[in-house]
């Protein structure tokens, strides 16, 4: 007999039949109608096997707009992913995703697709400025200044106090470059051809990891092989026209600007008030000691500067006039829009 149960479970797993424990015997009941052999208890029949999902099952193919729409949320991930170590191909990704979305308008809700145009922007800030050494003082975040000149004493004559003020004016002490505060470094809008090598190496990077996980290019998009060979000629003029038409201008890179020429892109200058921050001339032959005077003791004893609130030896940086500060002008390819010209016409 004690043969016989261990033999049940054996036999049940042959005929696919799940029994039913009594849990008060602990005695199995094998079919319906489901009461326990020795305590007469009624017992619950076996769950049923859930049935297979129609997208798990090998033989249905998965729906094209669904694997469009997981291609695109995962080139958001890769994006949102590398936006900090690799923001040149984290942004080759979301345009990547911004281009798919042209063929299933669906697959992004209306706050998702914000969300991902403005990822794509902070992206594209990050790339269009750096850090640089800065032109004023060369990277070494000192610069020379003249020494406040001392006054002449009385009794000298003419080539005493001429040879003490030149001689203090030509010593010229350093103190920190106003324009980058003594760091030696700035920010500034990254050159446009830099920019262009930047982006495009973004491209690059993120085609081969695209082609390493099996997807393929079409129309100047990444997508999944299957995909992409069921594509229809309407389907690969839209993303031909998001190519043409939606990505950026080769020029700016989709920035819409230029570094500002005046400044170097930087977005301040030295303050251009001559008149006050120019250094002491020397006393020509033939002055008299009231000229001299004036001269060479009169910037020692100016207020502030009243255009950046500087000394007369210590100018310092206000923000540009061509670009009110901001480092940058509207780019003349495409009239400060960002985008490409529509060349497919």
């Amino acid at each position: 007999m004690k043969r016989l149960l261990l033999l049940l479970p054996i036999a049940c797993l042959a005929q696919d039949i799940v029994p039913v424990v009594c849990p008060d015997c602990n005695v199995e009941a094998l079919d319906a109608p489901w009461v326990c052999p020795k305590c007469g208890r009624q017992l619950e029949p076996p769950a049923a096997d859930p049935e297979p999902d129609p997208e798990d099952a090998p033989d249905t193919p998965a729906a094209p707009d669904r694997d469009l729409a997981s291609a695109i949320r995962g080139n958001v991930r890769d994006a949102r992913a590398g936006a900090e170590a690799r923001p040149a191909a984290a942004l080759a990704a979301a345009r990547n995703a911004l281009a798919l979305s042209a063929l299933a308008p669906d697959a992004l809700a209306p706050a998702d697709r914000k969300r991902l145009v403005s990822l794509e922007t902070s992206l594209l800030a990050r790339l269009a400025s750096e850090i640089a050494p800065c032109p004023h003082c060369h990277g070494t975040g000192r610069v020379d200044a003249p020494r406040q000149p001392k006054p002449a004493a009385r009794g000298r004559n003419f080539k005493s106090i001429e040879s003490v003020a030149v001689k203090d004016i030509n010593a010229q002490p350093t103190q920190p470059c106003p324009l980058c505060g003594g760091s030696g470094r700035v920010r500034r809008a990254t050159d446009r051809k830099r920019l262009a090598g930047l982006v495009g190496e973004g491209v690059r990077d993120f085609g081969r990891a695209a082609r390493a996980a099996g997807l393929a290019e079409s129309g100047g998009a990444w997508l999944p092989a299957g995909l992409a060979a069921a594509l229809s000629d309407a389907d690969r003029a839209t993303l031909l026209r998001f190519e043409t038409v939606g990505r950026a201008c080769p020029a700016c890179a989709g920035t819409g600007t230029q570094p500002c020429r005046p400044c170097g892109g930087v977005g301040r200058v030295l303050c251009g008030n001559r008149a006050f921050h120019s250094p002491p001339k020397s006393v020509g032959e033939g002055a008299d000691r009231k000229a001299i005077e004036s001269t060479v003791l009169a910037p020692a004893t100016r207020d502030p500067c009243p255009v950046c609130g500087g000394t007369w030896d210590a100018p310092r940086a206000v923000p540009c006039h061509d670009c009110g500060g901001r480092g940058v002008s509207a780019c003349p390819s495409c009239s400060g829009t960002g985008a490409a010209p529509d060349r497919s016409r």
